[in-house]
């Protein structure tokens, strides 16, 4: 934008080569191209199945086109270009285009605003005030909110939160900006007026073509009242708020809602043109909003006359509904067929179940690239594009930027990216503008503590308050969260009684053999050696899953099985503090060794339960709760079509007993839980248990009066925090649903020297060393971080200047690393620092059950 022959800018790049790219950062530019970003994002959405409600409503739509022409007027202005011209213009260049600044603004007097989004809700209300009488005025109403809140400040603390209470709006007295409006009102709102006409004349979206022509009409019409007001007068409605007083008391509900929708459309749009335009160019246009895609019939092509498709035609395809059917039965392609042409949100609370699904399952049902991958080292699998594209590192950029704006018609997701709205953080809107046209899949939803569950069914209600289709999933139902989705209106189908559902798999096979050993003391690990020699010895078990509570009796297990078997079998560990490229290097192992000549034992901790899709012979696990205990057998006899007809038991279960009640050393399962569990269990010693067995064991231990009683007060006490105490960020939102933070460390001493002097210098890097340093990550929760703060600082390495999020990097001095290299990759590093403290960290290292691993 140029105003009096001066260059406004919106954006900046490092020294820009040539007009052309200047032009590209340009207000003006940016605009448009947040205009043009919202036609593609509303053009797309009403495409979808769902696409509804106010969302669909002209007046909402065109709110956000006047939001989107406004919300970066702000940044006319003498501080924010000052700022940013540096990053344009140097030397000569850069001292003639402040003078040009200057000059322009000259006798204006000052702005007395810090922040850009706060100067352009003056504008807004400076052309209110001229244009208060216009038909299109209600627009500049609906949209001067959304504009204040389109980034993070105190205002959005005050107003957004409490259902965007307009008395409690900034008061600014910007002279600066009215000054402009009064002597340059021709070319400031003219040139906007123009922005609006392009792109409503080359919008999809009906609503945003009539957008262009009302908003720019009363642009015009501001213009032309300009020239004959009082610049003071403007200056000092630059606060008004009269009209959004009225509009917020005639109907709160409605004001709340309209706002979320305007602010959550104007952040879409504006965050993807940000983004885009700092992607490698090159490529075809990226489209903020693709078309959606039903992957229905791709799956009755697959399996045509199932179980699942059988429910759909009776009638369960529609409304909300909770699925409870067996491990591997297939509750994925139910969740597929329900979908329709909605897009599809598919969370998940394990990182690596994720990506299985996103490169073994999903490709069969979506085609192309039409499916992101939402977590925080989803990245790293854009490494395979390297097979599909001669610059893959200019596509993996794409689908991370892609995945993150929710662009793709499917997305799989941790609940910490999308299941946080609850929290209140800034951004939460932008959901909210996904849901009316949404297919919400949360699956394995026992995984989640009663916090949790707190946060993520909070947000699944406000989801379906907009709309949202909602289908949850689980083997195992918990009462309390039964209780909780019945109180939504979510319905519960149990495909054991529902008679559509026959041929189910894992239904009716009944496929574990359960024995129980009860030990006193230190005895636990020495009960496990003895059950897996004994197994292995049969020599009918050719894959062992070895499951322990806490990292700590995973890697003394560990090393107790290797010293004992030898070349007998090959003894694995995987925990998820292990260094990511060890972990990956044990799961591909396992993979590859159903054929090996020798028996493969993998020693896990809770890790297993649900990223692993591995099919055993045998599992040797200490006691957990029902609902962890049924997770960690469904490893076992898992893709068999017959039941299990072996006299010996094909889980054995070891219970650490004190005076005979079970003990967790690790404080991880409640104590009721695990005694309700122990009895269950020891009731059904001698049969061989199937999906309804086990199904009733998880109602058991949970349902027993005591422990319900406790586990709704901790979720009713989870609501009250939820409701009452907002997160800020994004951020903060993810530190709180996990209860506790992480730790992320890098080892220094896995890298290169060239990646190590980037590191180092502070230089910018590619995909691919990101990828580098995250497969050389791990990292340590919180309450274990503090236990070993001393050694780590003490590994801290010295003058990285690279930061990425909390990641801290560590580097062994070359003796050390020799000498313990092994160990730690093969166990952690936290198997070292236990012994170097010796009797200060013998207490029972903590499990993993609740991390988003």
């Amino acid at each position: 934008m140029r105003i009096g022959g001066v260059e406004f800018y919106a954006k900046s790049r490092p020294r820009p080569s040539s007009p052309e790219e200047r032009g590209e950062l340009l207000l003006d530019r940016h605009l448009l191209l947040t205009l043009r970003a919202l036609d593609g994002i509303l053009g797309a959405a009403s495409k979808y199945e769902g696409f509804a409600g106010m969302l669909a409503e002209p007046e909402i739509q065109k709110a956000a086109f006047a939001a989107a022409l406004l919300h970066d007027l702000g940044k006319v202005d003498l501080g924010f270009q000052n700022r940013i011209y540096p990053r344009i213009y140097a030397g000569d260049e850069l001292e003639a285009a402040r003078a040009r600044l200057r000059e322009l603004l000259s006798g204006l007097g000052t702005n007395d605003v810090e922040r850009h989004e706060v100067l352009s809700y003056a504008y807004n209300r400076m052309i209110f005030y001229l244009v208060h009488d216009h038909p299109a005025a209600r627009l500049l109403t609906l949209s001067a909110l959304p504009v204040l809140h389109h980034h993070y400040n105190t205002e959005y603390a005050l107003t957004s939160l409490g259902g965007f209470r307009p008395t409690e709006g900034p008061r600014p007295r910007p002279g600066e900006a009215a000054g402009l409006l009064v002597r340059h009102a021709g070319e400031l709102l003219g040139g906007i007026a123009g922005i609006a006409e392009e792109a409503g004349g080359g919008a999809e979206a009906p609503a945003l073509r009539e957008a262009g022509s009302e908003v720019s009409g009363l642009l015009r019409e501001a213009a032309r009242r300009a020239a004959s007001v009082d610049q003071r007068d403007l200056a000092l409605n630059s606060g008004l708020a009269q009209d959004l007083e009225e509009s917020a008391r005639g109907d709160p509900h409605r004001w709340r809602d309209a706002n979320a929708l305007v602010l959550g459309l104007l952040m879409r749009a504006d965050h993807f043109a940000s983004g885009a335009a700092g992607l490698p160019g090159g490529g075809a246009p990226l489209e903020p909003e693709m078309d959606p895609i039903d992957p229905s019939e791709r799956v009755r092509g697959r399996f045509p006359g199932s179980w699942q498709e059988r429910l759909i035609d009776a009638g369960y395809g529609d409304g909300d509904l909770c699925l409870v059917a067996p491990t591997g039965s297939g509750k994925t392609e139910f969740a597929l067929l329900r979908n329709g042409r909605r897009k599809l949100i598919y969370t998940l609370p394990l990182r690596a179940a994720l990506n299985d699904l996103y490169a073994r399952r999903f490709p069969g049902y979506f085609p192309g690239d039409s499916v992101g991958l939402l977590h925080s080292t989803g990245f790293l699998m854009a490494l395979g594009y390297g097979e599909k594209y001669e610059d893959w590192e200019s596509r993996a950029q794409e689908m991370r930027f892609l995945s993150r704006n929710l662009s793709y018609p499917a997305i799989l997701a941790t609940p910490d990216q999308v299941l946080l709205s609850s929290l209140g953080y800034h951004g939460r809107e932008k959901l909210l503008t996904y849901a009316p046209y949404s297919h919400l899949v949360v699956d394995e939803v026992q995984a989640y503590n009663p916090e949790m569950l707190a946060v993520v069914m909070e947000s699944v209600r406000a989801m379906r308050t907009m709309g949202a289709k909602v289908t949850v999933m689980t083997a195992t139902l918990p009462p309390l969260a039964r209780e909780i989705l019945e109180g939504m209106g979510v319905r519960v189908l149990d495909v054991g009684g529902s008679p559509p559902a026959g041929g189910v798999k894992n239904l009716g096979i009944r496929r574990h053999r359960v024995k129980v050993h009860r030990v006193e003391g230190e005895s636990l690990v020495d009960e496990v050696i003895r059950l897996v020699r004994e197994s292995l010895a049969r020599g009918r078990v050719r894959r062992v899953l070895v499951v322990l509570n806490t990292v700590k009796g995973a890697i003394l297990a560990y090393r107790r099985l290797r010293e004992s078997l030898g070349d007998d079998a090959e003894v694995l560990l995987v925990h998820s503090r292990l260094v990511e490229s060890r972990k990956e290097e044990v799961m591909s192992r396992l993979g590859e060794g159903a054929g090996a000549r020798r028996p493969q034992v993998l020693v896990a901790t809770q890790v297993l339960e649900a990223s692993v899709d591995v099919d055993a012979d045998l599992l040797v696990t200490e006691l957990s709760s029902a609902d962890s205990l049924v997770q960690r057998m469904g490893r076992v006899f898992r893709n068999r079509g017959s039941d299990y007809g072996g006299e010996e038991p094909n889980v054995h279960v070891i219970a650490s007993v004190e005076g005979g009640r079970p003990v967790d050393r690790s404080g991880i399962y409640d104590r009721d839980v695990l005694r309700e569990t122990l009895d269950g269990i020891e009731d059904m010693e001698g049969l061989v248990l199937g999906y309804a067995e086990e199904r009733g064991l998880v109602e058991r231990a949970f349902g027993a009066e005591r422990v319900l009683e406790a586990y709704r007060r901790s979720y009713e006490r989870a609501i009250g925090f939820v409701r009452s105490s907002p997160a800020s960020s994004r951020r903060e939102a993810q530190r709180i649903f996990r209860s506790v933070s992480s730790f992320g460390f890098c080892l220094l001493n896995l890298l290169g020297d060239e990646l190590r002097g980037k590191l180092r210098d502070g230089r910018p890097l590619s995909l691919g060393e990101l990828a580098q340093i995250q497969r050389a990550s791990f990292s340590i929760p919180h309450f274990s971080y503090s236990r070993y703060v001393g050694e780590l600082e003490g590994m801290t390495a010295r003058g990285v200047r690279w930061r990425w999020s909390n990641m801290r990097f560590l580097e062994l001095d070359e003796e050390y690393w020799e000498k313990n290299r092994g160990r730690i990759l093969e166990e952690g590093i936290e198997s070292i620092l236990m012994e170097e403290l010796g009797g200060a960290a013998e207490a029972e290292w903590e499990g993993e059950r609740g991390e988003i691993l």
